[in-house]
């Protein structure tokens, strides 16, 4: 049966090559565009989520009652006090970049030497940072930041200065750390990560003490590991009174943020500039729904573009149903084409998905992983909403067709009926409502911007430096 379904299909289609080319392209087209924007949204909501315990751990963001303000950065004791006074804290770890971004293999014959330096990204953390966090350990210690002047180096890191050597136990010139050596090698963070860094050094108070060691200090972001189960409001309860203890009642208040939701959910964050590529949930959840509703417009028009054939098709069925064909059979074959067409939109949409996507990365401004050949899965996942798409994109076609009548057919009188009729008007109506929907959007959008743009804003855009010391320092 299956066979003579495909037949049939295919003879059907090739006959009318205009309105199949229309259909399965306009259908690929819409769900590369929401294809597109889908590895965008998941990519966006997967950060930070393969830490093993990210479910567990919290950043400590401190609100200032009397500014209104919410800052990332935090008084180094309070951690430690955290840590030590707070049962529920199983561990914690400090985190904070490191003021000279310059290292590299230490000439031992003049330590002054600092040609073979290069850049990088450095952060001090506290020893917890590894045992807290997923990174993954390529060689070494996982606990080398207990070592007095241990170093942890990316792999990338430490094959620009190193080259082919074995890195472990070779000495570094570090300043702060005469005595700095290479303890562990991990894998390069994942994009996924609002943590990123090149190398971990430990965190050593005596270092910066003003800073690092003092409860009216605020320079360093804080991350606690709790309890599985543990009461959040609680934790934050018994820190807000070690903070009551050094500053006025109320005026600091800690906020215990989910690892999960630091990437879009500190919009609002100040001082946060280690919180890297974050990003606004509002922009993204809107973005989805753009996603959605670009894919209802392909799928509305797909199943109008079927209704459309129909009468063209109705001597077809008619001459089926007098051939003996049930409607059940009837219905079996215009969904399985339903399916194969919606098939093959799929192949053309990875395909187009594919081909965008680098230009989707110039766009963006940041990469978006994927590859067909690397991901079995997803087009697994892909085809099997494929499948479920065609069912539901089908289903009314196939019914609506299935009930003409052969008599009235073959009479050449054609009579779907007012209720098929009406809801046609319905998918028409919703299809043209949605995209006049996105245009308005996107003009209002292009305005906005472009006003933005071209605005007087009170001073020279040419004349304006912005300097990252991160980046700029020598």
């Amino acid at each position: 049966m299956l066979e003579t379904f495909l037949r049939t299909i295919f003879r059907y289609h090739w006959r009318n090559k205009s309105f199949a080319l229309i259909n399965i392209f306009g259908f690929a087209v819409g769900l590369a565009s929401c294809l597109l924007i889908g590895l965008y949204v998941f990519e966006e909501f997967s950060y930070d989520r393969f830490h093993e315990k990210a479910d567990q751990i919290y950043r400590v963001v401190i609100s200032h009652t009397n500014s209104g303000e919410v800052r990332a950065v935090i008084p180094g004791p309070l951690m430690a006090q955290a840590k030590d006074d707070i049962p529920e804290v199983l561990d914690m770890a400090r985190h904070v970049w490191y003021w000279v971004p310059k290292i590299g293999r230490l000439n031992e014959t003049n330590p002054e030497d600092e040609s073979g330096l290069i850049r990088a990204k450095m952060r001090f953390v506290d020893p917890g940072f590894m045992r807290m966090f997923s990174f993954e350990v390529l060689r070494g210690d996982p606990n080398g930041l207990e070592t007095p002047a241990g170093i942890i180096l990316t792999e990338t890191t430490a094959n620009k200065i190193f080259g082919d050597e074995d890195p472990l136990g070779q000495p570094l010139n570090i300043p702060v750390y005469p005595e700095a050596h290479v303890v562990a090698i991990v894998a390069d963070p994942p994009k996924q990560s609002h943590l990123q860094f090149d190398g971990l050094m430990p965190v050593d108070v005596s270092l910066n003490e003003y800073w690092w060691d003092h409860w009216n200090r605020e320079s360093m972001n804080g991350y606690l590991l709790l309890q599985e189960g543990a009461d959040v409001d609680a934790v934050a309860q018994k820190m807000l009174g070690f903070m009551n203890e050094h500053h006025d009642e109320g005026s600091q208040i800690p906020v215990l943020q989910p690892l999960p939701d630091v990437h879009l959910g500190s919009s609002h964050v100040a001082y946060d500039g280690l919180n890297t590529d974050k990003n606004d949930a509002t922009r993204v959840y809107v973005l989805f729904v753009i996603a959605v509703m670009i894919l209802l417009i392909a799928a509305f028009n797909f199943i109008n573009l079927s209704c459309a054939q129909a009468a063209k098709r109705a001597r077809e069925v008619g001459i089926r149903k007098v051939a003996g064909a049930g409607i059940i059979h009837l219905r079996t074959q215009f969904l399985v084409e339903s399916i194969i067409m919606t098939m093959i939109a799929t192949c053309i949409a990875l395909v187009v998905l594919q081909i965008a996507l680098p230009y989707m990365d110039v766009f963006l401004g940041k990469s978006v992983a994927f590859s067909l050949l690397d991901q079995p899965f997803l087009i697994l996942y892909l085809f099997g909403i494929a499948v479920v798409i065609g069912l539901i994109t089908g289903l009314y076609p196939a019914v609506l067709l299935s009930r003409f009548m052969p008599a009235s057919v073959l009479k050449g009188e054609l009579a779907s009926g007012r209720r098929g009729t009406g809801l046609r008007r319905v998918f028409v109506t919703a299809q043209f409502a949605i995209s006049v929907a996105l245009i308005f959007c996107a003009l209002v959008v292009t305005g906005q911007v472009r006003f933005m743009m071209n605005r007087d804003v009170g001073f020279n855009r040419d004349r304006i430096v912005a300097i990252n010391p991160e980046k700029n320092s020598r």
